[in-house]
């Protein structure tokens, strides 16, 4: 009878793990229905399944979270689900690191990581990418992005690039390199620019007119100009003394910066 008995149970046993296959149930049954397994017939946490065994484990196979008792049922924890890669693959802060995670890939344009396919972004990632887009474990990231950019400021926001501006400060050309110059060619130390802050072109200078001198009494504009004649910023003058008088040395200094004047009226002593 016991021999009988050992045989239906592995029969109830296997049939409960077909049905298993066919309608999922969560890892450990409602008391209620525990109650008409056999004892040797419990749950493997992982695979979802009923199998025949002891307290010890499964008859044949393995299972890391193997349940022998329905009480142990209550204190499983929730099963651990991994968020999506919309949101995972934003995380990555740099191309090796992004398209080693499957699923992920990353735009050289925009230095961004995301949720992708061999040929692009997905939709639902709500990412684009005109060029440089890579993907897979076995994707190059030593991509050089530079020749792209066309101006200093998206040239030295890229990593590993610098800008070689022409003489006009306007115009130039994106090439990798480091901060002592380009990797390929030469470019003189005043026009590489390497970073951000050497991007920005302080305005020219405007010189100062004339007219706008304030004149202190007895004062004349003797070497500065008049009206609307200019003197360059940078530059200086001297304003004179009246006819009858002397003028002492070293006095009457105006100087030009950025149109403002600035400087002493001139010494004068009655002859």
């Amino acid at each position: 009878m016991v021999r009988q008995h050992g045989i239906v149970s592995v029969f109830i046993c296997l049939l409960q793990h077909c049905l298993l296959a066919v309608f999922p149930l969560p890892p450990c049954m409602p008391a209620h229905l525990h109650s008409l397994l056999p004892v040797s017939c419990v749950f493997c946490f992982f695979v979802f399944s009923c199998a025949y065994g002891t307290y010890t484990g499964p008859a044949t196979g393995s299972c890391s979270e193997w349940i022998w008792s329905a009480a142990r049922c209550e204190s499983l924890p929730p099963p651990v689900t991994e968020p999506p890669l919309v949101e995972v693959c934003p995380t990555k802060q740099d191309c090796a690191a992004c398209a080693a995670h499957e699923g992920c890939g990353w735009c050289h344009n925009t230095h961004k990581c995301s949720a992708g396919i061999a040929n692009g972004p997905l939709p639902e990632s709500g990412s684009s990418c005109t060029a440089g887009w890579t993907f897979g474990p076995n994707a190059q990231c030593d991509f050089d992005e530079c020749p792209a950019q066309k101006d200093c400021n998206s040239c030295c926001n890229t990593p590993r690039c610098g800008w070689c501006a022409t003489p006009d400060a306007v115009n130039g050309t994106c090439a990798r390199g480091s901060w002592l110059g380009p990797s390929d060619g030469s470019c003189g130390a005043d026009s590489w620019k390497w970073g951000l802050p050497q991007c920005i072109i302080a305005p020219p200078k405007v010189g100062c007119k004339g007219k706008d001198i304030v004149l202190p009494p007895l004062a004349q504009s003797g070497q500065c100009p008049s009206g609307d004649d200019e003197l360059s910023s940078g530059s200086h003058c001297n304003l004179k003394c009246p006819p009858g008088y002397t003028q002492h040395s070293c006095s009457g200094r105006q100087a030009c910066d950025d149109v403002k004047w600035s400087g002493a009226a001139p010494d004068c002593s009655p002859d």
